[in-house]
């Protein structure tokens, strides 16, 4: 009823806020915010730990099976960031990174992969295809949290930086343009 729909707004406005990181707020489930990430394994389990850890933590979490789901929820969906497994049938986690990266940089699609594979030789080719960081099962709660939420506030911060750089471009160019227009008019 509309009674009950008010009474579960108002006491959902009163709940406090909780913490996400060390020093990150959870924003409102609702707000433009809140940061979307796409967790790609083919391993039904592995994807409901994951989005329990990160759905507990106000991100809006989106799953998919296999590589080919995941790069047409990558261009559809545009997550903040993605949590790849390496080992999955037909397209593996190095040839889902390395499409990607033909299309977006790390700075625009942090990815981290995850997995079981150990060798020194397999994380260089993890970054060497693009991930962003390396996770080796099984991890630490905390450790991932802590991870993603670096990865995406660097991500917030470099569009923050390029974004502050266009201004001061345009400032510039605009007193350029005032300076001008003084000396033309004396």
């Amino acid at each position: 009823s509309i009674q009950s729909l008010k009474s579960v707004e108002e006491n959902s406005a009163k709940r406090p806020q909780m913490r996400v990181g060390p020093e990150q707020e959870k924003t409102d489930p609702n707000s433009k915010e809140r940061k979307r990430i796409l967790i790609v394994d083919d391993e039904p389990i592995n994807l409901q730990v994951l989005n329990n850890h990160l759905s507990l933590n106000n991100y809006e979490v989106m799953t998919a099976l296999n590589g080919k789901t995941a790069l047409n929820m990558v261009w559809e969906q545009k997550p903040d960031l993605m949590l790849l497994d390496l080992m999955m049938p037909r397209m593996n986690g190095y040839e889902v990174c390395r499409r990607v990266r033909d299309e977006l940089s790390r700075e625009q699609l942090p990815v981290v992969m995850l997995t079981a594979k150990n060798q020194v030789e397999d994380l260089v080719e993890g970054f060497a295809v693009g991930a962003n960081d390396y996770m080796i099962k099984p991890f630490q709660k905390g450790e991932l949290l802590a991870r993603v939420d670096t990865h995406l506030k660097a991500k917030d911060a470099i569009r923050a930086t390029k974004e502050s750089i266009k201004l001061k471009v345009e400032i510039t160019e605009r007193e350029k343009i005032a300076t001008e227009m003084r000396q033309y008019q004396k």
